[in-house]
């Protein structure tokens, strides 16, 4: 339990939610693959809302996915085992966030004051990173082979 509180409080500083930071925590070193959503409740003291918000929260973000046992009627929720995924939504919210500091900066009437250094430095930067991201993952792919 003392690993998913720090994980929840990375999370809580990454700007999402601690619950949530705990659960995901809770689930990289939980004994079983699967964890129910009572299970949840129980091992993390929460409320069913609680857990309920930070599991879709997590699922929305690919942290973690719900899944289902033949003949069991309960709702498990596990770590996704593609974090490649998660990576490549990041790159699609890296092109989002270029596209709207680009149109900002075109709708900005100033744009040498601070915010319009700000606007021009934060696309440039998106888009570098853009332009970087299809290297990083064949990069990767390399990286994963030799090990």
């Amino acid at each position: 339990m003392k690993f998913a509180e720090e994980a929840g409080l990375l999370f809580e500083n990454a700007g999402l939610t601690r619950m949530a930071g705990r659960l995901y925590g809770y689930l990289l070193v939980a004994e079983q693959e699967q964890v129910s959503f009572n299970a949840l409740i129980q091992k993390l003291q929460a409320s069913k809302s609680s857990i309920s918000l930070s599991t879709r929260m997590l699922q929305q973000a690919m942290f973690i996915e719900a899944v289902t046992l033949p003949g069991d009627r309960k709702t498990y929720f596990r770590v996704r085992s593609n974090f490649m995924e998660m990576f490549q939504k990041s790159a699609a919210e890296t092109a989002r966030f270029k596209s709207l500091f680009g149109r900002a900066l075109e709708l900005r009437v100033d744009a040498t004051d601070d915010v319009g250094k700000y606007l021009k430095e934060a696309h440039h930067f998106y888009s570098w990173i853009e332009n970087q991201m299809p290297d990083l993952i064949e990069r990767w792919k390399r990286e994963r082979e030799r090990l």
